[in-house]
């Protein structure tokens, strides 16, 4: 068996067995398996959310970490907003973000990124709990130091959703 088709098969059957953790699979393809995986942990999470306020019925909203809450288009998000940016070997640009998140924050921050003159080449993200966003490898087409790096992703996450 060739090495693609090993791939493909491993996928269906890590699909398969996420199938059996998630109730109510309606079809076997991989995007409705998805789907229904997503709607189980929203309702997991409501769930928690529902088991917390009646633990602690004195808070009405997720606890803020030690750093305090942002302010992300107008609403308080339990997550702070921290951004580093450095500079590595041969000019590279390493970027490390984390905030609340919020839908499109995404396509803000890469259409600032762009702006800036920065041209990804390998980042991850992640918006499981919040807005992570760590980029490994930027190069560089015009010359912009890292504080106007930090600045501007601040504004542009702090600005996010204000119409």
């Amino acid at each position: 068996m060739s090495s693609s088709c090993m791939a493909y098969v491993y996928v269906i059957m890590l699909l398969f067995h996420v199938s059996n953790y998630i109730y109510n699979v309606e079809q076997m393809d991989r995007a409705s398996i998805l789907g229904d995986a997503i709607a189980y942990l929203k309702d997991l999470s409501e769930k928690i959310n529902t088991l917390e306020l009646e633990l602690n019925p004195t808070r009405t909203t997720a606890p803020t970490t030690a750093a305090g809450p942002s302010n992300i288009g107008g609403q308080v998000s339990p997550h702070p907003i921290r951004i580093e940016v450095r500079r590595s070997e041969g000019g590279v640009v390493v970027i490390h973000m984390s905030s609340g998140w919020r839908p499109g924050l995404l396509h803000s921050i890469t259409k600032t990124i762009n702006d800036l003159g920065l041209e990804l080449q390998q980042a991850v993200v992640s918006s499981f709990d919040g807005f992570i966003l760590d980029v490994y490898r930027a190069q560089q087409s015009r010359e912009v130091n890292e504080d106007q790096i930090k600045a501007k992703l601040l504004e542009t996450v702090g600005n996010h959703g204000v119409v």
